[in-house]
């Protein structure tokens, strides 16, 4: 979700994938303006129906199954991503045809790009279509199995990339302070109270970087006696970096310091 907000996110990605699968990335070669179903025995045109009701059926599956996942993910503890690749095989052959003044030349074709656009539920949707023909498909679909592992490597990446110095931007911190706060309330209530008397208030939790020392620092709406006891307690120091570990995957050093109020 960090990422997908990021301005330059979609050029990222296009520009990764489309080194990897040429084949589903790269601009259609031509704009198609015109579809036809034709009888190859008789030679006559068998109008379009067909080939509409593959691209309408495509696209309102793909609307129905945003929708249900727009409802379900709601109740998924643990994020996952979806990219759906809409294809249209054609037990057939596959012939462009292009116009140049009064020439017209036919080629034949394994594969075509059809980009439709359709109104669904009073919106104007766009989806990228692919026409394959039957005896290509399954070495067309070896290129989707590999921008399957791409995927899956990119999201790897792109975790990595997420907790590497994430301690130094607070923007990142922010995203999983919630998720620290339950980790040290695990690990530091008891070295806290032992130490402090009183209960930890987890609210008051921040995450900074201490630039001065070069290392993690734990924000608390405490006094400065307070907070120099937990920095001289080790046991208070190993559940901080504990909590640190569980969630940032932050594994330098961290003190205590006093909450900054403005």
């Amino acid at each position: 979700s960090y990422f997908l907000v990021q301005p330059d996110w979609e050029e990222t990605y296009h520009n990764r994938m489309i080194k990897m699968c040429p084949g589903i990335f790269s601009p259609p070669e031509v704009d198609i303006f015109a579809f036809q179903e034709i009888n190859k025995e008789k030679l006559t045109c068998q109008n379009d129906k067909n080939i509409f009701n593959s691209i309408t059926s495509l696209m309102k599956a793909q609307a129905y199954e945003l929708n249900i996942l727009n409802t379900s993910n709601k109740n998924r503890k643990k994020p996952v991503v979806y990219q759906f690749n809409l294809i249209s095989v054609i037990d057939s052959e596959l012939i462009r045809l292009k116009f140049n003044n009064d020439e017209i030349l036919a080629s034949p074709i394994e594969s075509e790009d059809y980009l439709s656009k359709y109104i669904l539920n009073k919106k104007e949707s766009t989806s990228r279509i692919k026409f394959i023909t039957a005896k290509n498909f399954k070495e067309k679909i070896k290129e989707y199995s590999t921008l399957h592992t791409e995927n899956a490597q990119l999201i790897e990446d792109l975790n990595k990339e997420f907790f590497k110095d994430i301690i130094q931007s607070h923007e990142k911190t922010r995203i999983l302070l919630q998720d620290f706060r339950e980790a040290i309330d695990k690990y530091l209530w008891s070295p806290y109270y032992s130490t402090t008397k009183k209960a930890l208030n987890l609210e008051s939790i921040d995450i900074t970087w201490n630039q001065k020392n070069n290392e993690a620092a734990i924000e608390l709406d405490e006094p400065r006696e307070i907070v120099s006891a937990l920095n001289d307690d080790d046991t208070c120091i190993r559940a901080a970096k504990k909590a640190l570990l569980e969630v940032y995957k932050y594994t330098g050093d961290v003190c205590f310091e006093e909450a900054l109020i403005f």
